[in-house]
């Protein structure tokens, strides 16, 4: 009878452990198939987070880096220059077209003839003084500077001059005229004395009446035929 029971206990030994062999590998990949489904899932979950969190950081990024600047202040010229630095001497004032011709020209003077003792001499400036070339640029310098006096005069002081002092218009260009030629006018121009410049313009004013007190009305009736 022991024989027998122990046979029977082996075989449902045998048969427990098949069905358990059969039923682990069906158990593992039930839970395995679950796991990578799951693993996907999350993937795509994770995939949309990061989409939304990129869009929402580069949205904000935009307004929240805007950096802005103070308020910008334009300074006045600089107080320090070539001259205060003590770089050159005195400020250099540019020269005009025939300031230049005249620079390269050479201006012949009585003292260059004593070049004739060292054995060198400067032929140029005696052949343009000869031809008259120096004379000429020494005058067109003149008419440039009295030209550009006119424009100063104009763009500076032409609503003083109608205005304050009561110039008639017409007697405007003449009264410019006469004020070239006057030196005094080109030194307060190079001085940039602004103040000097209104007294000098108003005292050469009450001359020019004087001087043309007698012709002033046949002046005026003059320019205004002119006009018409």
């Amino acid at each position: 009878m022991k024989l027998p029971l122990t046979i029977l206990l082996v075989f449902y030994s045998i048969h427990s452990f098949a069905q358990i062999k059969e039923f682990k590998p069906s158990t593992a990949d039930s839970v395995l198939k679950e796991q990578t489904s799951g693993i996907i899932k999350l993937k795509e979950i994770l995939k949309d987070s990061i989409k939304t969190s990129q869009s929402d950081t580069l949205k904000n990024s935009i307004f929240e880096q805007v950096n802005k600047l103070e308020d910008v202040f334009i300074m006045s010229k600089s107080k320090y220059d070539a001259v205060s630095l003590g770089i050159i001497e005195k400020e250099v004032k540019p020269l005009t077209q025939y300031e230049r011709q005249l620079y390269t020209a050479g201006d012949f003077k009585p003292i260059h003839l004593l070049s004739l003792l060292g054995g060198s001499l400067q032929v140029d400036p005696i052949i343009n003084a000869i031809s008259g070339r120096t004379k000429r640029l020494k005058k067109y310098i003149k008419v440039e500077k009295k030209e550009n006096n006119i424009l100063f005069l104009e763009n500076h002081y032409q609503e003083f001059m109608l205005n304050n002092l009561n110039i008639p218009k017409e007697l405007l260009g003449r009264f410019l005229n006469y004020l070239i030629e006057n030196d005094t006018l080109q030194d307060l121009i190079n001085r940039k004395d602004n103040g000097a410049l209104y007294f000098f313009i108003g005292d050469e004013w009450f001359k020019f009446k004087e001087f043309q007190e007698d012709i002033l009305p046949l002046l005026l009736k003059e320019a205004s035929e002119t006009e018409e």
